[in-house]
C-alpha cells in the first residue's frame, strides 16, 4: 500500500508531504516534499490560534482554506513524484490543545481542536482521506500528543539496544523505546518548548520568522535568573505521559522581560533555557 501524510506544527510553517510505501508493516520512504503556508494564510491560522481574536467565524473559513492548500500541495507532490498514493493521511493544523483543563481560564474538559477540512483534500485530489488522528487518543482519555512513538516504535525498535529519538520542532518531544521492548514499554511525552519560544520572541522583536542558525542568539549575554525562573514553570514537574503547547509556552510568559532586557541576551537566555529544557 503506498500512503501520503501530510502535517503542519505548532510552528505553523506549511505542509510537509511524505509518501511511503507500506509493506508487511514497515514503511519505505519514496518521496518527501515540503511547502511554506503563503504569508496570509499564516497570520489568519496565528489569529485562530489566539483566544481573543480566533472567532468562529474566522475558524469556519480557516479550516477550509487550510483543506484547500493541503490538498494543492498534495496534488502537487503526486505530479513531482509521478507517484498515486492509494489513501491520503492528514494530521491536520492543531489550533487549540487542552490536555490539562485550566479552570482559571475558563476550562471544563479535556479536548484538542485540529483544523483543515478533509474533504476539500478529497475534492483536491480524489483521494480518500484519513484525517483528525489526536481527537481518538483523548476521547479515550490519552492526552492525543505525541502521536510518532508508534511509528518510532514499528521504525527503530531494537533487540539489543534502547533508542532515544528527539524531535524538536515548535514543541519538542522524546520517545524512548527499550530495548526488545513491546508496544506498551514505549515512553513517550512533549519535553516542552522546542522553537515556540525562540520563534515568537524573533517574530516580536526582530521581525522575523525565526532566528536562523542562531545568529541573533550568539550576539546576546545569557541571563541565568530569566533561565531559571523559566525551569520553574509547573509543566516541568509533570511526570510523563504528558503533552503541552504554545496555549502554555507562548510570548506572554516573556512579557515582564521584554522591556527591560535587551533584545538579543533576551533571545541567548530563551534558546539556552529550551535547551536545558530539552536536556
Amino acid at each position: 500500500m503506498i500512503v501520503m501524510g501530510l502535517m503542519s506544527g505548532t510552528s505553523c510553517d506549511g505542509c510537509d508531504v511524505s509518501i511511503v510505501e507500506i509493506n508487511k508493516g514497515k514503511p519505505k520512504l519514496l518521496f518527501f516534499y515540503s511547502k511554506e503556508y503563503p504569508e496570509e494564510l499564516r497570520e489568519r491560522i496565528r489569529r485562530c490560534m489566539n483566544r481573543k481574536k480566533g472567532t468562529v467565524d474566522l475558524i469556519t473559513q480557516v479550516n477550509f482554506e487550510i483543506g484547500q492548500f493541503f490538498g494543492r500541495v498534495a496534488r502537487e507532490a503526486m505530479v513531482k513524484s509521478g507517484i498515486t498514493p492509494h489513501i491520503i493521511a492528514s494530521h491536520g493544523q492543531t489550533i487549540y490543545h487542552i490536555p490539562r483543563p485550566d479552570q482559571n481560564k475558563g476550562e471544563k474538559t479535556k479536548s484538542t481542536f485540529q483544523i483543515g477540512e478533509a474533504a476539500c483534500i478529497v475534492e483536491e485530489t480524489g483521494i480518500p482521506v484519513i484525517s483528525d488522528f489526536r481527537v481518538q487518543d483523548v476521547a479515550a482519555g490519552g492526552d492525543g500528543a505525541p502521536l510518532v512513538p508508534m511509528a518510532d516504535f514499528i521504525m527503530f525498535r531494537d533487540k539489543n539496544k534502547s533508542i532515544s529519538i528527539h524531535n524538536i520542532g515548535g514543541i519538542s518531544n522524546l520517545t524512548y523505546i527499550p530495548k526488545g521492548a513491546n508496544p506498551e514499554d514505549v515512553i513517550a511525552f512533549d519535553t516542552g518548548p522546542g522553537n515556540v519560544l525562540i520563534n515568537q520572541l524573533t517574530r516580536e522583536l526582530f521581525n522575523m520568522e525565526y532566528d536562523s542558525e542562531g545568529k541573533i542568539a550568539k550576539e546576546g549575554k545569557i541571563h541565568m535568573e530569566i533561565v531559571n525562573k523559566l525551569l520553574e514553570h509547573p509543566y516541568f514537574n509533570l511526570n510523563p505521559p504528558k503533552s503541552t503547547g504554545p496555549e502554555e509556552f507562548n510570548i506572554d510568559l516573556l512579557r515582564e522581560y521584554i522591556n527591560r532586557v535587551p533584545g538579543k541576551d533576551l533571545l541567548a537566555s530563551v534558546t539556552f533555557f529550551t535547551a536545558k529544557s530539552i536536556a
